[in-house]
């Protein structure tokens, strides 16, 4: 499947707010219709730079190969409800005047607490702006999620043709949260065209954009894709399970420099598993994968449909695969009920985009070539 160029998206933010090249080491990704090589190719210059797609601030560290991530701002509303899934500020507004909410706001640099049980809606620092054809794609940040907080977008779409702030919603489910207004990023996107497909099992299996291990040993892609996605499978070695809130020492800081992170053993246990792990409802789990994933010019996306002997078991809180990453997955895992995974069991799927014109595709991130489960980055994670 055809992408849109991430060099194109790059040079016309180079154009419109001025950066110098050489600093734009990372692309953005925007995936365009199936079969449609010349509409990947030849619009993305002349939207950008005519305004027809705008981030305003643009900060060039929140740019990956395939996305960008988005900072908190300061107009938020705290509520105890959820609305529908796509809200405009009126209707915000009208919840607070019900006594459904209540609005807060903070300066830049100012500090929040994310308390556990409450829904947040969140506007976003940048303001973005989206032609209808497009669809911005919202997830957690890999950190958050590993931290037990669901984040996702909720802005209504009639604020796209026009620039707007991103309305997110943050529901912490395990522990309170400290962000920084104007710092913390708490959400990454991708940007694809409506309606588009993904990549086919053909096209998987023609492409040399994954790569699939397990134990070091390179394993056929075509015996790891259900359907048109990628199948992962949970490995029992080991586990963490958070400890309950009335246990730890207080809320987690997202800004923290390395010398004042705490020790992971005041929020987690570890357990060592074997052939089987026993899940508790209501607890909290990060897992694993048996499979070592390696990504070239493709970005993916865990899947939250899930059926069968999975219904009922959320095992993802953030979903996005970046482009370049190479590693182990770790899977956030609750259960209604309690549950036994065995060793090899179906863990879940991953839709996969191509992306084109990024050939020399070098990985990032603190989680790059992770074993699996890895701990979120707040921690300290020596014994």
């Amino acid at each position: 499947m055809p992408i849109l160029s991430a060099e194109d998206f790059i040079t016309c933010v180079v154009d419109r707010w001025g950066f110098e090249e050489h600093t734009l080491e990372m692309h953005g990704l925007m995936a365009s219709p199936k079969n449609d090589e010349s509409y990947a190719v030849s619009p993305v210059k002349s939207r950008v730079s005519s305004g027809d797609i705008l981030i305003d601030p643009f900060r060039v560290e929140n740019l990956s190969y395939d996305g960008l991530d988005f900072t908190i701002g300061g107009q938020i509303y705290k509520s105890d409800r959820l609305l529908s899934e796509q809200v405009s500020i009126e209707d915000l507004e009208q919840l607070v005047e019900e006594g459904g909410a209540r609005q807060v706001v903070k300066k830049q640099g100012e500090k929040i607490i994310f308390e556990v049980g409450t829904v947040y809606y969140v506007l976003s620092d940048e303001e973005i702006k989206v032609p209808n054809d497009l669809q911005l794609v919202v997830d957690s940040k890999s950190t958050l999620g590993r931290l037990g907080c669901l984040c996702h977008e909720a802005t209504h779409p009639k604020y796209f043709p026009e620039a707007h702030h991103l309305i997110g919603v943050i529901r912490p489910y395990v522990f309170p949260l400290i962000a920084t207004i104007g710092e913390s990023e708490l959400f990454q996107a991708v940007l694809r065209y409506q309606n588009s497909s993904h990549m086919t099992r053909e096209e998987i299996l023609n492409g040399d954009g994954i790569k699939v291990s397990v134990n070091d040993e390179r394993k056929e892609i075509g015996d790891y894709i259900l359907e048109d996605k990628l199948a992962l499978h949970f490995s029992t070695h080991k586990a963490y399970v958070a400890k309950p809130t009335s246990l730890i020492p207080g809320p987690i800081e997202l800004e923290v420099q390395e010398d004042t992170k705490p020790n992971w053993k005041d929020y987690f246990e570890e357990i060592k598993g074997d052939s089987k792990i026993l899940l508790e409802p209501g607890r909290f789990y990060l897992l694993g994968t048996k499979e070592n994933i390696s990504f070239g010019p493709v970005c993916g996306r865990l899947t939250r449909d899930y059926g069968g002997h999975l219904t009922g078991l959320w095992s993802q809180f953030a979903g996005i695969i970046h482009a370049g990453f190479n590693g182990e997955i770790t899977l956030e895992c609750m259960t209604n009920a309690k549950r036994e995974i065995k060793e090899g069991d179906l863990a879940g799927t991953i839709e996969i985009d191509k992306l084109v014109g990024c050939a020399n595709i070098k990985g990032k991130g603190s989680y790059l070539g992770q074993k699996s489960p890895r701990l979120p980055k707040v921690f300290k994670l020596e014994s």
